[in-house]
């Protein structure tokens, strides 16, 4: 199945953002448009159709937006309904690559005097979650970022290539430490010996760091080594052990025995706290049997939380954690969405070659007459290419839409919005249930944000409109 992606290209200008100078780091491609936001009162004079002119950064899945104006030299960052939640004090803004989009954060940079180290990350409520003092950042996961600090060099080995605007030239530098912050806050470092350069992981409280050697080493939340080592990274190492005839299961980032009574770790301090016992029983940390599948199931298929995906002749069903059958096993496949199978009370899933909704008791929401050809997968809308050039969007919680489209962009992951454009050119944002918050809007392109309390429309090259949607 493809997942939908908004395509940033309809814009009338898109823009590969990069740190200046930056031969590698955490960066991702984000949109940025000449706008000029007057403050406080730049919305109410977009929605009166007044345009503006300056410069915009966010991309597919952003909610909040950075903005900086056309006399100005520094970015302030925006919220979703276009408040301002930060000082206007960043030379540079981005959208931080992450390994998720829902990882959203801004990428910033502060005048230091040194080209290199400058950089941090701003949380979208406009804190930061990393001080901008450092070579590169990147984001981990919802709880977990980092900063890493380069010195310079004059040779190799080195690690970043940087431009130096004021000097007209190239400089080097090689990491010497990364530092580590657990939901804002600074809880310690690790040397090059640790890291240089290569992936870091989080699981739950602890983190898998690959050495120099490629191999992983972990850390707890206060960075304390783990005894394991490994040569990938996995939150639990199983091996099995003769002498007890089982397979034994280590928790890597502290070196103890997980699934067992011995272990004293929580669900809260991990990323997965349960595993499948001989595929047909659902155990905790302590090994205890939380559930057991009954006979009708063959084994467990995905562990969401409190939900299970099995399987049963070949089909697929789904359960919570006490046993209840959600959806019965007549499925070739249920969707998921990282911890969780439903997205905003919806489960999207394929039976006989069609795809449809359930909600979270199992009542269907919208029908199963849908092809899986010619498809794209949002987690609340399935979008339809019709053979004349139109589009048919159905809901997850009403099912087809009445209106056919020229185009359709911004279906992504959590958004009960998306953007579509009608055959007389002009532009519309939809809801779930097929209402127009914003209609006959004339532009090149109109962007909406996650939340559906934001849109913006590119009226003319550098020109733009914004429109409060709630």
């Amino acid at each position: 199945m493809k997942r939908f992606l908004a395509l940033m290209t309809t814009l009338c200008v898109l823009l590969s953002l990069a740190a200046p100078g930056l031969s590698r780091g955490a960066l991702a491609s984000s949109a940025m448009f000449p706008v000029n936001l007057p403050p406080a009162t730049a919305l109410e004079r977009s929605s009166g159709g007044i345009p503006i002119e300056g410069f915009l950064c966010y991309n597919e899945y952003s909610d909040y937006i950075g903005w900086r104006e056309t006399e100005q030299d520094n970015w302030q960052l925006l919220d979703a309904y276009g408040n301002p939640v930060s000082e206007a004090i960043y030379t540079d803004m981005m959208v931080a690559r992450t390994y998720s989009p829902e990882l959203f954060m801004f990428k910033v940079s502060v005048d230091t005097g040194d080209p290199a180290n400058r950089w941090g990350l701003l949380n979208p409520d406009g804190s930061e979650a990393v001080p901008p003092r450092y070579t590169d950042v990147r984001v981990i996961n919802n709880r977990w970022a980092m900063g890493v600090y380069a010195t310079e060099v004059t040779g190799e080995p080195r690690d970043y290539v940087v431009y130096d605007k004021s000097a007209n030239t190239r400089r080097y530098y090689l990491i010497e430490s990364a530092d580590f912050y657990l939901e804002g806050a600074y809880v310690g470092s690790v040397g090059r010996e640790d890291f240089s350069g290569g992936d870091v992981y989080a699981h739950g409280d602890y983190l898998s760091i690959q050495r120099p050697d490629s191999q992983y080493g972990y850390f707890d939340r206060n960075m304390n080594r783990s005894p394991v080592v490994t040569s990938y990274s996995t939150e639990y190492d199983g091996n099995y052990d003769s002498n007890r005839g089982k397979v034994v299961y280590t928790h890597c980032g502290t070196g103890m025995e997980a699934f067992t009574p011995s272990c004293t770790l929580s669900a809260s301090e991990v990323s997965v706290p349960y595993r499948d016992n001989y595929d047909d029983e659902l155990v905790d940390l302590q090994g205890h049997v939380i559930m057991k599948l009954s006979d009708k199931y063959s084994y467990i298929s995905e562990i969401y939380d409190q939900y299970l995906k099995v399987r049963a002749n070949d089909k697929y069903a789904l359960l919570d954690f006490s046993g209840r059958e959600i959806l019965p096993p007549e499925f070739d496949d249920i969707g998921s969405y990282g911890c969780q199978p439903f997205s905003n009370g919806y489960v999207y899933a394929e039976k006989n070659t069609r795809f449809g909704y359930y909600d979270i008791n199992g009542r269907e929401t919208c029908p199963f007459i849908y092809p899986h050809y010619n498809h794209y997968e949002g987690l609340m809308f399935m979008q339809m290419d019709n053979p004349d050039g139109s589009c048919t969007v159905a809901s997850a919680s009403s099912g087809e839409l009445p209106e056919t489209y020229k185009s359709v962009s911004y279906i992504r992951d959590n958004s009960t919005v998306f953007a579509a454009q009608h055959f007389n050119e002009t532009w519309c944002v939809v809801d779930d249930q097929g209402n127009a918050l914003l209609d006959l809007v004339k532009a090149n392109s109109l962007w909406v944000n996650v939340s559906g309390t934001l849109a913006v429309a590119a009226i003319d090259k550098n020109v733009f409109m914004f429109y409060p949607l709630d």
